[in-house]
C-alpha cells in the first residue's frame, strides 16, 4: 500500500472513531445508558477496516475499545460481567472483521495486479504481433498461417500483392487455383499427406502471379505445436525460384550434355572434387571395369588397379593434386573380364571463373597393345614372321586347291568330251558302245559329287546350311549308307562288316545329312582300303553317347597328319603323284555336319599301312530331344532304283515340261516319253501359260531360274487360275538350286514337290507317277 493511501486508511479510522465517540456521548448514551456501549464503535471498526484493511481496522478496534471504555459508567467499569463479555466479544469482531477485510483488500490488490500484468502482457503481445506483421509482410516471401485442419487464418502483404488473392477467397482451398494445373493435382495430394502425419511440407511448384505469369517457388508448411507437442496451426512460406529454377534447368541440361557426350567418347572419364575423392565416371569406364557408379565413386576405383601399380598410382594422384598440376601416369587397370589392361591417365585440374579449385578432371585411353609392343618386340617379330609362313602356306594351300580342283574337274571332262566324241563319229563299235556310257554316267556322277561338296562347305563356312530336324532311327540311317557303298566295297572286294546295336535309340537330326556323315566315312574308307580289305561299321551306345565307327584295314594316317585329317582342302598326298583323287572335303564336312548335330568326331590310326578308325559321337540327349509337336519316326531314303527296277508307265499322261534350256528341255521329253507320256515343252514362262490356255496338262514339270519370269512366277499365275484353266495342276520344281531353302521356297509358291538337277531317270518317271495319280 502507497504511504498516501495508508496515511488516508489510518485517518479514516481516526476520524470514524471520532464520528462513534460523538454518536455515542449525543445520541446513545442519553437513550441507552450503558446497553451497547460498542455498537456505534462497529461501525467505526467496519469502516476503517472496510477502508483501510487490517492495520487501520486494529487501530479503529483499539481506539474504539478505549473511548467506549471511556464512555461506561463507573458501575460498568467496576467489573460487571456482562460489560466484559461485551468488550471481549467487541474486541474479537473487531479483530475478525480486520482480519477479513484485509483479506478482501489483498484478493483486490492482487486482482489488480494480474490486471495490469495482463494488460501489460496483452500490449506486450499486440506490439510483438504488430512487430511480426510489420516483419512478414517486409520478408520478400509469400507467407501464410492456417488451422490444424489447414485453414487459412493469416497472409502477408506480400501474398495479396503478389498474388491479387485475399484471405477470403484463398480459403477453403481456394489457393489452388494459382497453382499451375500440372501441378494442382500433385501438390494437393502431398498436401494431404503432410496433414494426415503433421510433418513439414517442402515441395517446388508453379505459382500464377497477378500479372498472370506462372513463376517456380519453394514452398515450405510446417507444423506449429504448443509445449506439449499439440498441433496448433501450420506456417508456410513460398519463395520465388523461377531464376535458380531456369538456372538450376540450363546447368543440368548443360551437365547432361556432358555426360552424354563423355559417354560416347571412346575414353575412360572421371571426374573428382576438392577432397580428391572422385564423384563422376562416364559409361565407357563403368563398361570397362564391370562396376557400377556407387562402386567406383569415392576411392572405389582404386580397387581395379593393379597391385603392383596401386602405391605408384595413389602416390602421384595425390602428389599433383596437392600441387594443383596436371598429371600422366601409366597404370593397369583390371577390365570387367578380370584381365589387366594398361591405360595411360590423364588428369588436369578445374578452376572456376574466379579462381576457386573445383576439383579433377581426367581421361584414360587403352594403351595395353603399345605396352605390350614395347615389352614383346620380339615376340611380335616372330609373330610377323609365323604370320608370314601361315600366309604363305595359305597361298600354297590355295594353289594346291585350285590346281586340285582343276584336275578333278579336267579328268572326268576328258572321258566324258572322248567317248562322246567317239559315239558321234559313229566309229565306236557296237560292243564298245556300253562301256562308254558308263564311262560318261560315272564321270556325269563324280562331277555332280565334286559340286555337291564344294557347295555343302560353302554353306557351312556361310553359315547358310540348314538341318531338317526330326527324329529318326540311327539304325536306318546307317544301314541305308552301309548299302549305299556296298557297291563300291564290292568292285574291291573289300569285306563289309556290320555290328550294329538296334536298341541304341533314336536320334534328332537331319536324316539325309547323317547319312552323308556316315557315307562319307564309308567312301573314304573304300578308297584308301586295298583290294580284298575289311571295313568294320560299328553302332553302340556308350554311357551319354551313341557312337558310330568306321574302321578299314588300308593306309593309315602318319602321326604329323592326324591333328590335320579333318581340315578343309588337306590331304596325306598332295602331290602329282598322289594315288587317290578327291579335293579333300570329305573328312572336312563330315566334321562340320557332326558338330551342327551336337556331336564331335576324332580319327586315330596306329601309323602308315595299319589302317584307321573314324568315330562319331552324338548325344545320348539329341536322341531324346523332342523337336516336333508330334514325334515321328522317319525312314531314310535311300539311293532311287535302277531304270529297270519297277519304274511305271506314264501312259496316257499329259506332261508340259517348261525348260529354257533347250538341251535339258529335250532330255526331259525324251525320258517321260520312253515311259509313254504325252510330252509338250515350253522355253519360258509366258510360252506355257499359253499352252495351258490351250490344253491342261496332267502334271507341270518346271525349271526355276528362266530368264523373264521364274518358275516362282509361273507357278503363282498358275495357281490364280480356276481349276478348268489348270489352277489345280499338279506341278514338280526340277532346278539345279538345290539347297533346303530352295525346297522350301518352291512348296510355299505352289509346287507339289522339288528336285535337284540332275535327276536320274527314274526318280523323275516316279514322282512325275505320282503326281499324276493326284
Amino acid at each position: 500500500m502507497a504511504p498516501t493511501t495508508r496515511f488516508f486508511a489510518f485517518g479514516v479510522a481516526v476520524l470514524s472513531v471520532a464520528l462513534a465517540s460523538l454518536t455515542r456521548w449525543g445520541l446513545i448514551m442519553p437513550m441507552l445508558g450503558d446497553r451497547s456501549p460498542y455498537a456505534a464503535f462497529l461501525c467505526a471498526v467496519i469502516v476503517s477496516a472496510w477502508v483501510g484493511g487490517l492495520y487501520p481496522g486494529l487501530l479503529a478496534v483499539g481506539l474504539s475499545l478505549i473511548c467506549g471504555w471511556t464512555f461506561l459508567s463507573p458501575q460498568a467499569r467496576s467489573g460487571d460481567v456482562a460489560t466484559m463479555v461485551i468488550t471481549v466479544f467487541f474486541l474479537i469482531i473487531g479483530i475478525l472483521i480486520s482480519i477479513v477485510c484485509e483479506s478482501l483488500h489483498r484478493s483486490r490488490r492482487r486482482a489488480e495486479q494480474a490486471k495490469a500484468e495482463i494488460a501489460s502482457g496483452q500490449a506486450r503481445i499486440e506490439a510483438a504481433e504488430e512487430r511480426q506483421r510489420e516483419i512478414l509482410d517486409a520478408i520478400p516471401h509469400l507467407i501464410w498461417k492456417s488451422s490444424p485442419e489447414g485453414e487459412l487464418s493469416y497472409i502477408n502483404r506480400r501474398w495479396t500483392e503478389s498474388l491479387n488473392l485475399p484471405l477470403n477467397e484463398a480459403r477453403n482451398y481456394g489457393w489452388t487455383k494459382v497453382i499451375h494445373p500440372e501441378d494442382v493435382d500433385s501438390v494437393k495430394e502431398r498436401w494431404e499427406e503432410a496433414r494426415a502425419k503433421e510433418c513439414e511440407f517442402h515441395m517446388s511448384f508453379r505459382i500464377k502471379l497477378g500479372s498472370g505469369v506462372y513463376r517456380w517457388h519453394e514452398v515450405r508448411v510446417r507444423p506449429s505445436r504448443d509445449s506439449s507437442g499439440v498441433l496448433i496451426g501450420w506456417f508456410g512460406s513460398a519463395t520465388d525460384i523461377e531464376d535458380s529454377h531456369n538456372l538450376n534447368e540450363s546447368l543440368r541440361a548443360s551437365e547432361e550434355r556432358f555426360r552424354r557426350l563423355a559417354d560416347q567418347a571412346p575414353v575412360l572419364i572421371w571426374m573428382s572434387d576438392t577432397s580428391k575423392a572422385t564423384t563422376w565416371f562416364n559409361k565407357p569406364w563403368l563398361e570397362f571395369t564391370g562396376r557400377s557408379l556407387e562402386q567406383e565413386i569415392g576411392n572405389g576405383w582404386a580397387g581395379s588397379v593393379h597391385p603392383d601399380d596401386y602405391a605408384y598410382c595413389l602416390e602421384t594422384y595425390s602428389n599433383n593434386f596437392e600441387a594443383r598440376q596436371p598429371f600422366e601416369m601409366d597404370y593397369r587397370l583390371r577390365r570387367s573380364d578380370g584381365v589387366y589392361r594398361w591405360v595411360m591417365d590423364r588428369g588436369i585440374p578445374i578452376f572456376g571463373q574466379d579462381g576457386v579449385f573445383l576439383g579433377y578432371m581426367g581421361s584414360c585411353i587403352d594403351i595395353n597393345e603399345r605396352k605390350e609392343a614395347e615389352e614383346q618386340g620380339d615376340a611380335l617379330l616372330k609373330m610377323e614372321q609365323a604370320a608370314r609362313v601361315q600366309a604363305e602356306r595359305t597361298a600354297l594351300l590355295k594353289d594346291e586347291f585350285l590346281a586340285t580342283v582343276s584336275h578333278e574337274m579336267r579328268t572326268p571332262l576328258t572321258a566324258m568330251l572322248g567317248w562322246v566324241q567317239l559315239l558321234r563319229s559313229g566309229s565306236l563299235p557296237s560292243e564298245t558302245v556300253p562301256q562308254a556310257l558308263e564311262t560318261i554316267e560315272r564321270n556325269a556322277r563324280a562331277q555332280a559329287k565334286l559340286i555337291d561338296d564344294l557347295l555343302d562347305m560353302s554353306r557351312i563356312l556361310s553359315g547358310r546350311l540348314r538341318l531338317d530336324v526330326q527324329t529318326v532311327n540311327i539304325v536306318e540311317v546307317v544301314e541305308a549308307a552301309l548299302d549305299a557303298a556296298e557297291p563300291g566295297a564290292a568292285a574291291k572286294k573289300i569285306r563289309m562288316v556290320r555290328v550294329l546295336d538296334p536298341l541304341s535309340g533314336p536320334v534328332t537330326g537331319d536324316p539325309m545329312r547323317l547319312q552323308q556323315i556316315v557315307w562319307n566315312l564309308l567312301s573314304n574308307a573304300v578308297k584308301f582300303t586295298p583290294a580284298g580289305g575289311r571295313i568294320t561299321t560299328t553302332l553302340e551306345r556308350i554311357k551319354s553317347h551313341l557312337e558310330i565307327s568306321v574302321s578299314d584295314s588300308g593306309e593309315g594316317i602318319v602321326a604329323e597328319f592326324l591333328p590335320h585329317v579333318f581340315d578343309r582342302f588337306r590331304q596325306q598326298d598332295s602331290s602329282t603323284m598322289r594315288k587317290h583323287q578327291g579335293l579333300g572335303l570329305g573328312l572336312s564336312i563330315v566334321k562340320q555336319l557332326v558338330e551342327l548335330h551336337g556331336g564331335s568326331v576324332r580319327a586315330t590310326s596306329p601309323g602308315q599301312g595299319q589302317g584307321a578308325t573314324f568315330v562319331v559321337s552324338l548325344p545320348v540327349a539329341a536322341a531324346h530331344k523332342e523337336v516336333r509337336e508330334k514325334e515321328k519316326e522317319v525312314a531314310v531314303p535311300v539311293e532311287p532304283p535302277p531304270a529297270s527296277e519297277g519304274v511305271p508307265t506314264l501312259l496316257g499322261t499329259r506332261v508340259l515340261v517348261v525348260d529354257d534350256d533347250g538341251d535339258a528341255r529335250e532330255l526331259l521329253r525324251s525320258i517321260l516319253a520312253q515311259r509313254g507320256a504325252s510330252v509338250r515343252t515350253a522355253s519360258s514362262a509366258s510360252e506355257a501359260l499359253s499352252q495351258l490356255d490351250s490344253r491342261v496338262p496332267d502334271v507341270l514339270v518346271s525349271d526355276i531360274g528362266m530368264p523373264g519370269q521364274d518358275g516362282y512366277g509361273l507357278i503363282r499365275e498358275v495357281r490364280l487360275r480356276s481349276r478348268e484353266k489348270g489352277g489345280h495342276v499338279p506341278a514338280l520344281a526340277l532346278t539345279a538350286f538345290a539347297r533346303s531353302d530352295d525346297r522350301r521356297r518352291a512348296i510355299s509358291a505352289g509346287f507339289h514337290m522339288h528336285l535337284a538337277k540332275p535327276v536320274e531317270p527314274a526318280e523323275l518317271v516316279t514322282v512325275v507317277a505320282s503326281l499324276a495319280r493326284r
